[in-house]
């Protein structure tokens, strides 16, 4: 036959019993609240490092952009200065060689028309002093110095006609270098402009890298907040939990108060260790 138990064991059972519901509801908290503080420490740290990704993506394509625009500005103004340097020395000359060619014609027709009337007037002085005994010979003379001033008169022509052709050639040269410039202008504008679309799909592509990258952020981001555990789901998770808790601690007191009822019906247990055992926590009752 079976010892049946005393009442400092039966209190001790259930002191016992209370203890390690206790213990157990502690354990299942400090459970909860560590991996609550886990999984949010793990979704800062995520957002923390997407969020500097982000900034430094954003910094490399803002010095990219940067260093690209200085290139262009520079390549341009560079271009531009060569080409104002070559069509205002070509001016230059060009305005040189005419004024020289002008200065040398002038001088050159001024010192003949000197010469010839310089001949004239002592011709015409030599005249008058002989006419009457030189009547012959002067007109011989005035005939021979009309062949002679002819002469020299075509020949000038012919010189000045020459320089009027080489006058002509230097113009055509000048114009033809005039509209080589002009060609290798149109080259240098039709490179600027090739190179300004490339600059612009470029920059188009960097658009759309960045775009990219934002809307998979904004995904990432939105992934992150849909799995991210939020108090009031916590807080209903522990209100479950502890009314779980609740639910199997009243069904042990339950079954405690029905061994206390038994053991006091066998006259095992007093009255003053029943009302003891029934005003105990968690769930005290008072027996009249």
């Amino acid at each position: 036959m079976e010892k049946e138990p005393t009442t400092k064991e039966i209190l001790k059972a259930i002191e016992n019993l209370s203890a390690n519901t206790d213990r157990r509801f502690n354990e299942l908290s400090k459970e909860t609240k560590d991996s609550i503080a886990n999984l949010s420490a793990e979704t800062k740290i995520s957002i923390a490092d997407l969020s500097g990704k982000f900034n430094n993506l954003s910094e490399e394509t803002k010095g990219s952009i940067a260093s690209l625009s200085a290139e262009t500005k520079g390549s341009i103004a560079s271009l531009s200065a060569e080409t104002k340097g070559s069509i205002a020395s070509l001016s230059a000359e060009t305005k040189g060689s005419i004024a020289s060619l002008s200065d040398e014609t002038k001088g050159s027709i001024a010192s003949l028309s000197a010469e010839t009337k310089g001949s004239i007037a002592s011709l015409s002085d030599e005249t008058k002093g002989s006419i009457a005994s030189l009547s012959g010979e002067t007109k011989d003379s005035i005939a021979s110095l009309s062949g002679e001033t002819k002469d020299s008169i075509a020949s000038l022509s012919g010189e000045f006609k020459n320089l009027s052709l080489e006058t002509k050639s230097s113009i055509a040269n000048l114009s033809k270098k005039i509209d080589d410039v002009s060609s290798r202008l149109d080259d240098v504008i039709e490179t600027i402009n090739d190179f300004s679309t490339e600059t612009d799909e470029r920059f188009n592509k960097l658009e759309n890298k960045v775009d990219t990258v934002d809307y998979n952020l904004n995904g990432l981001e939105k992934t992150v907040k849909c799995q991210m555990v939020t108090k009031d789901y916590l807080d209903d998770k522990m209100a479950d939990i502890k009314g779980e808790l609740v639910n199997i601690t009243r069904k042990e007191d339950i079954k405690i108060k029905e061994v206390v009822k038994i053991l006091h019906a066998n006259k095992t247990l007093t009255d003053a260790n029943k009302k003891r055992i029934f005003s105990m926590e968690p769930f005290p009752q008072t027996i009249k």
